[in-house]
């Protein structure tokens, strides 16, 4: 599938706060958080968003279900407050998209009826 913008589905919960920083508007992220104990940065928490959202482009229309898949991402911020580190990735809006996997289709139909209707 050729890259291209995406649509713009709603964002997954709650993202960490992010002190004195806008959230970014996107479809997928992941984070983890830090904390400085003993000299040594521990990670305390992470997560990551999984809702599918839908990939649009002149080929056609297919969700991407994030959930279990490996996504790749060339925009990753790291921010510090104190003790505590936080890193994202992030999957912006409109960003360039490469997918491979599975593709089915959600529409079930009759393979007779199908088959009537081709010949």
């Amino acid at each position: 599938m050729p890259q291209s913008p995406a649509g713009r589905p709603g964002l997954d919960g709650p993202r960490p706060r992010r002190k004195n920083r806008p959230y970014l508007p996107c479809l997928w992220y992941r984070y983890r958080r830090f904390k400085l104990s003993d000299g040594k940065w521990r990670q305390i928490e992470s997560g990551a968003s999984d809702s599918p959202f839908i990939l649009d482009d002149s080929a056609g229309r297919c969700q991407i279900d994030p959930a279990g898949a490996e996504i790749l991402t060339d925009r990753q911020e790291r921010y510090r407050d104190g003790d505590y580190q936080l890193e994202e990735e992030l999957l912006l809006i409109d960003a360039p998209i490469y997918a491979l996997g599975e593709f089915g289709s959600q529409r079930l139909f009759d393979q007779r009826a199908e088959l009537g209707n081709v010949l």
